[in-house]
């Protein structure tokens, strides 16, 4: 259920990665092993390894959670590691701000506005907003 509304949430993120995991546009898949590693590591952090499992689900036609266990188990890592890395760039950044007394005030400020969970919601508001309008203007210019 939470990816079936994620993916109508973010109908162009689901609409992006299946053009890179279609055929030159066809409606056959690639399974997540025949794909570039850039189109596997927008499918993991975009849509989740729950998308994954469908993807290698619908492109072999066998159920099983061993049959599928190592592209789970790869989208899974790289989501983990990727953030791993931001997190600890983010850690290193701001144990050198505070370090350096004239910019410990400017890295405590930019550190509780980047922490505040309000940013990243209304960040993520406005992008459903304006995925929304774009939706709009393009099904408005193929009706006319």
């Amino acid at each position: 259920m939470t990816a079936l509304v994620g993916f109508s949430l973010f109908d162009r993120t689901a609409a992006a990665a299946w053009r890179q995991l279609s055929v030159d546009g066809t409606k056959q898949l690639r399974g997540w092993h025949e794909t570039s590693i850039a189109a596997r590591f927008a499918m993991a952090f975009s849509l989740g390894t729950t998308a994954v499992a469908l993807v290698q689900i619908s492109t072999s036609g066998v159920v099983g959670v061993r049959r599928h266990l190592r592209a789970i188990v790869e989208s899974a890592l790289a989501v983990a590691s990727t953030v791993g890395l931001l997190g600890a760039l983010a850690g290193v950044l701001a144990w050198v701000g505070r370090s350096v007394p004239a910019l410990a005030g400017a890295t405590d400020t930019i550190i509780r506005v980047v922490g505040n969970p309000l940013l990243w919601l209304g960040l993520v508001v406005v992008i459903v907003l304006i995925d929304r309008r774009n939706g709009r203007k393009a099904a408005s210019a193929g009706a006319s």
